[in-house]
């Protein structure tokens, strides 16, 4: 068996817990794409066994999140788990909010939290700051494309946030409180989509279980990878196959058609997924191969 799973992780679950959870399940190697926050809910995609080789392609795309801002106080981890180091009587109104939220979109510039899986010298910045140290870190771009207010709560608000790879949305929240004058927290966070994962087809840990014990061949819940990507369908002639699984290039001769240049496609021979590959000086490359 091979696939991808769309996990609905729950709080309180770490994102490498969620992995192993599928690990023991299936017995595969298993990797996830996307970490979210232990108490962070919502879209994980899961790699399994061949499926690994995938990441880079299968989890690229916008991610969406709803997330709570909550007004008054700061904490170390920037989220609801941490220890208070800041309070605050201001409570900025829904008109200042939305007027402040058009700065935060597009390309912008954000300094990584303290408590992330960032490396410094080798070690995690969560383990750096759960030891009471604390160095410097460079600020890095990202985008953010979209951010709208969904709704008010008595001491903040809830926000939808698309974005793309590398976005901190604690640090994004406490960035928005903190330019309107005031200290704020991520209350709490739910992740809708990453690429083609939507939160509307993700099955929760219990209702995997249940389908892995029905299915044990993984039919209905261990899903094709190419099914999450973008990526033009080429299908490989039959007479071409012994050339494409020993990594000759293909000309267009090899093929039902030829996509256009430099352009990622999903590979296909008999009809079944077997690669990425990229199109380039009229030559279809393998990138990664799925398929043995």
């Amino acid at each position: 068996m091979n696939g991808v799973i769309n996990l609905l992780k729950p709080p309180g679950m770490t994102s490498f817990q969620a992995a192993s959870f599928v690990h023991r399940l299936t017995g595969l190697k298993t990797g996830h794409g996307g970490t979210l926050d232990p108490e962070a809910a919502g879209v994980l995609p899961i790699l399994a066994g061949r499926a690994t080789k995938l990441f880079d392609y299968i989890v690229e795309g916008q991610k969406v999140y709803v997330a709570g801002l909550q007004f008054g106080v700061l904490t170390d981890t920037q989220d609801a788990q941490g220890k208070v180091i800041g309070r605050s009587s201001v409570l900025p109104d829904r008109q200042a909010i939305e007027q402040a939220l058009p700065a935060f979109e597009g390309d912008i510039m954000q300094t990584p939290p303290m408590y992330s899986a960032i490396k410094k010298d080798g070690k995690r910045l969560y383990t750096l700051a759960r030891q009471g140290v604390e160095v410097k870190r460079e600020a890095r771009q990202v985008r953010v494309e979209k951010i709208d207010y969904l709704f008010e709560e008595s001491d903040g608000c809830t926000l939808r946030i698309v974005c793309g790879k590398g976005v901190y949305i604690r640090t994004l929240l406490v960035d928005i409180a903190s330019f309107l004058g005031a200290l704020g927290i991520m209350r709490y966070l739910i992740r809708e989509q990453v690429g083609n994962f939507h939160i509307n087809q993700a099955l929760s840990p219990k209702e995997l279980e249940t389908l892995a014990n029905l299915y044990p061949d993984g039919q209905g819940w261990l899903r094709n990878p190419d099914d999450y990507l973008n990526y033009p369908k080429v299908q490989v002639k039959e007479e071409s196959q012994k050339k494409f699984k020993n990594g000759v290039p293909l000309t267009k001769e090899d093929l039902f058609s030829f996509p256009k240049e430099d352009t990622l496609v999903s590979m296909y021979l008999q009809d079944q997924f077997f690669a990425i590959g990229q199109a380039k000086d009229l030559q279809i490359k393998t990138l990664v191969r799925y398929q043995l």
